[in-house]
């Protein structure tokens, strides 16, 4: 079976599962949802009611970008972190570090007024 994530269509996080798929060349297909009116599934397999979400197999599914990217990167080769742990362990305080970022731009892409948009912005 392919892998399978779940998405919307403008989700920021879901890119990085995405590029790591397609860099470890990774047969996977990508289902696009509306999160405001999500399927009747999704309720049960988010247990956060976000997405990305990562079907492993039909009993199996992973949420969280960063934990999604862990698993595929340490089920598969080449490992895309180092194998020296202190060197693993920066590289994981920067992708934090980047998640930050990619949700503060995420609130400023999304913000529908102007109120909304400045304290994304503070």
């Amino acid at each position: 079976m392919d892998y399978e994530l779940v998405s919307f269509k403008i989700c920021p996080f879901v890119q990085r599962s995405r590029i790591t798929l397609l860099h470890k060349r990774i047969p996977h297909t990508v289902t696009y949802i509306d999160l405001k009116t999500p399927p009747a599934w999704f309720a049960e397999v988010s247990p956060l009611g976000k997405v990305p979400l990562l079907r492993v197999d039909d009993s199996t599914v992973l949420f969280e970008s960063a934990v999604i990217n862990e698993f595929i990167d340490e089920t598969t080769t080449p490992p895309l972190h180092p194998a020296n742990p202190l060197t693993r362990a920066h590289n994981r305080a920067w992708i934090a570090y980047a998640s930050e970022l990619q949700g503060s731009l995420f609130h400023l892409a999304m913000a529908a007024t102007r109120e909304k948009f400045d304290t994304a912005r503070s």
